[in-house]
């Protein structure tokens, strides 16, 4: 290449140069320009989170911590217009004692001792028996037994094995079958903890003789509230003992007994019928036993107190 060609073209290089240099800020500025469009997009949506991530973001952690409290305890203690408390009432056995004087609590089949309920002095029991030997009619064994509290609280409820072959499992009455049965607890088990319920406290029963044959077991006389003893209720009947049943309709206006037998519901009929006459049972109770020793003796200082004090008013008079 000539001397002249390569001053040619290192003014063409040159001048190319400049007009690098001209594009380049030009270059810049358009993308000075563009990025003042796309910052701006970022910066608003960092604001956004900022604004969430701060005034908000108590709120939304509130809730979270809310919903962890809320489902456990949701499920245990339902509000009153709650799906699971709807729910809840159908699934109660269908008995007219629900709404009768106080709260009774579900019926927990074969349950035991209940973790939940606490005896307090007064017991209600009451017991259901299978037939054994050639001739089941007369002769029973312990089949299921349960206990409620004064309030009608179940406290205990057990199918109970057999000590001996049942020859009449008596179904219609008492609803048991040989399946049902094979999930009961060993005789010496139930016997042990009815008589810890038992020990010290008031028991209300219906024919109690009947439940304490079937159990081996014995209970204080002055301790025991017979419903079908009771003078009351026996006038019901012409003096003869009536049936749990015709109580519970005639002085409660329940029915119960409908179709086979539960024993949590009979000794909550039991209890119920007792609360209704307990003065009652007190006076009769009174005729019999005596009253309290302790009262006896209160009253009995009271009462030597006062000839004292009579005598000295005597003695001062004198």
């Amino acid at each position: 290449m000539a001397p002249s060609d390569l001053s040619q073209l290192s003014s063409n290089w040159k001048k190319l140069q400049e007009n690098l240099k001209k594009e380049t800020p030009n270059t810049e500025k358009n993308l000075k320009r563009k990025q003042p469009e796309e910052i701006p997009k970022k910066s608003f949506v960092k604001r956004q989170k900022v604004q969430t991530n701060g005034a908000a973001s108590t709120d939304v952690k509130m809730d979270a911590t809310a919903r962890k409290i809320a489902r456990p305890r949701s499920k245990s203690i339902p509000s009153k217009n709650s799906k699971s408390q709807k729910e809840d009432q159908t699934e109660r056995p269908a008995t007219s004692l629900g709404n009768h004087e106080s709260p009774i609590s579900t019926e927990r089949v074969n349950e035991g001792v209940s973790e939940t309920a606490i005896a307090g002095k007064y017991i209600a029991l009451d017991c259901e028996m299978v037939g054994f030997g050639p001739t089941p009619d007369d002769d029973s064994q312990l089949a299921r037994v349960s206990i409620v509290d004064y309030h009608g609280h179940q406290l205990y409820d057990s199918f109970v094995l057999p000590q001996v072959p049942v020859t009449d499992y008596r179904t219609h009455i008492t609803g048991i079958t040989p399946q049902i049965l094979k999930t009961g607890r060993p005789f010496k088990e139930v016997q042990r903890d009815v008589a810890t319920f038992l020990s010290g406290r008031i028991v209300v029963a219906h024919a109690i003789k009947n439940d304490l044959d079937v159990l081996m077991l014995s209970h204080p006389k002055r301790d025991i509230r017979d419903t079908s003893r009771h003078p009351g209720f026996r006038a019901l009947s012409m003096g003869k003992s009536p049936k749990l049943k015709k109580l519970a309709k005639e002085v409660l206006g329940l029915e119960i007994q409908e179709g086979a037998h539960s024993s949590v519901e009979d000794a909550r009929t039991c209890m119920l019928l007792f609360r209704k006459e307990k003065e009652a049972f007190g006076s009769e109770h009174a005729k019999v036993w005596g009253r309290p020793k302790k009262l006896d003796a209160m009253e009995g200082d009271l009462v030597v107190n006062g000839a004292a004090n009579k005598k000295r008013k005597k003695k001062g008079k004198k």
